[in-house]
């Protein structure tokens, strides 16, 4: 390499690598959880998969998805019009549909609240989603 060509090169490497992080930083940001809108990918019913759950993280999948036998399955949804449905287990392993409404509390999290106003609010802070998961902590709403 020519003594001339080492300041380009040099010059090229400083300038780039930086712009790169950068750019590399805000993309996987967004793509973890910068949600000032929630995802298309969200707007449908998900299913409570308690098999792959770990620590304070639930984990939810779509109706799709082949689950091994359980007695009853817990599940949620979220409409574009801002309904959620908190669907509970019934007595006979069926599921109850619980009302409410959703709205971001800020990017990342969602306020969750019921029309039967005896049902505590909470929090989701959507850790990650994708057509197939929904990964969600869920969080009490400080009175």
């Amino acid at each position: 390499m020519r003594q001339r060509e080492r300041p380009f090169i040099l010059t090229i490497i400083i300038l780039v690598i930086p712009v790169l992080g950068m750019y590399w930083a805000l993309t996987s940001a967004e793509a973890r959880v910068n949600m000032s809108e929630l995802p298309k990918a969200i707007f449908q019913n998900w299913v409570h998969s308690f098999e792959d759950d770990s620590d304070d993280i639930t984990v939810y999948r779509t109706s799709k998805y082949a689950f091994p036998p359980a007695r009853g399955r817990a599940g949620i949804g979220f409409e574009l019009d801002g309904t959620f449905t908190d669907w509970a287990i019934a007595p006979a392993d069926g599921t109850n549909a619980i009302t409410g409404h959703w709205r971001i509390e800020r990017p990342g999290y969602v306020h969750i609240s019921f029309e039967d106003k005896n049902r505590a609010p909470w929090i989701l802070e959507i850790l990650s989603v994708d057509p197939e998961m929904l990964r969600v902590r869920r969080h009490q709403v400080s009175p």
